[in-house]
């Protein structure tokens, strides 16, 4: 959708495509992939979705050398089993 966008402005459409998206102050797929990525594990850990924390994640021990940056919720991805078959 962004490269249809770009495509407009006359002045861009020779440019790259990087260019492009610093020019008009745009994020790269890969960007905002990672932010809905974000998006969506927040609202995971503080209960606004429907999925439970512990269908990807569990919390790390409450130890001392556990604990990051003043807080307790340093999260360890769980094995996912993306075996299908029967």
């Amino acid at each position: 959708m962004q490269r249809r966008f770009t495509r407009l402005f006359k002045d861009l459409r020779s440019r790259k495509y990087d260019e492009k998206l610093k020019i008009g102050g745009l994020w790269s797929l890969e960007e905002r992939r990672h932010r809905s990525d974000l998006l969506e594990l927040f609202k995971i850990i503080r209960g606004f979705s429907a999925i439970p924390l512990t269908s990807f994640f569990k919390l790390a021990d409450r130890s001392a050398e556990s604990v990051t940056c003043g807080h307790a919720w340093k999260l360890i991805k769980t094995h996912i089993n993306t075996d299908i078959r029967v």
